[in-house]
């Protein structure tokens, strides 16, 4: 009888241990997936961080080079095609921001809010446009300043929210 006894808590032992050893390694397989998961989050987050910072900083190198082309607008030739091109080049920089932020981001108003911030930030000088006061370029300046900052406040949001 003894001998049964022990051969029935040996097999419980086995039992136990085989499901103990199924159990963690779940366990570990469970662990595993959720700091990947975990890191993957983080690496979104920090894109996203990146891709708003590249959008503003952009948006803000754009204004000023529009500003100086609309200073430039009775310098010499040579002076304002620079302004130009570095005005179109910056443009551009923030289109391709702007591409970075819609490919990162899914949320409706923040994607909103940086088309805004754009749209403000072109429309400080309109093509062809001749005869912009100081006054007009000062309102249409703070105008891009604003949209800008409802966009960083937003995001900011955002990337708060998913720490």
């Amino acid at each position: 009888m003894d001998t049964v006894v022990a051969s029935i808590a040996a097999f419980a032992s086995s039992i136990i241990a085989v499901a103990g050893t199924l159990l963690g390694a779940r366990l570990q397989q469970h662990g595993t997936a959720e700091a990947e998961q975990a890191a993957r989050n983080e690496q979104i987050r920090k894109d996203r961080h990146a891709a708003y910072q590249t959008l503003l900083s952009r948006m803000r190198k754009h204004r000023r080079n529009l500003y100086t082309r609309w200073e430039l607008r009775d310098a010499d030739a040579a002076q304002q095609d620079k302004a130009r091109w570095q005005s179109w080049e910056s443009s551009s920089d923030v289109v391709d921001a702007l591409d970075d932020v819609e490919l990162l981001t899914d949320d409706p108003e923040l994607l909103r809010l940086a088309s805004a911030a754009v749209g403000a930030t072109f429309a400080l000088k309109k093509k062809g446009e001749r005869g912009v006061t100081q006054a007009e370029m000062d309102t249409r300046g703070e105008r891009a300043r604003e949209a800008q900052e409802e966009f960083r406040a937003a995001a900011r949001q955002l990337l708060l929210a998913a720490i």
